[in-house]
């Protein structure tokens, strides 16, 4: 099963790392997308409050939140080619 997982700006963000380590101990396909407040959100709540800049940086600071053992995609915001983009 592949599985787009989209964490906001919204309060309580880590709630959204929880359900990635969740999905990925099912073995599912996973692919994020954080929007850029969300990033914030997360680095509050879940991180020393320190932002990660790059987008591999950020990949890291992810797979360190989740600690899963498989893989997954991170999609950037902006990003409208993911396959999951509507295309309209």
């Amino acid at each position: 099963m592949r599985v787009l997982l989209g964490i906001s700006g919204a309060s309580g963000a880590v709630y959204g790392v929880r359900v990635a380590a969740l999905l990925l101990a099912r073995g599912v396909d996973l692919h994020v997308l954080v929007t850029k407040t969300g990033w914030e959100i997360l680095a509050a709540e879940a991180g020393d409050g320190k932002l990660p800049g790059s987008p591999a940086a950020r990949k890291r600071y992810l797979e360190r939140l989740v600690s899963g053992t498989r893989p997954f995609l991170l999609h950037a915001e902006d990003d409208f080619r993911i396959p999951f983009a509507s295309g309209s």
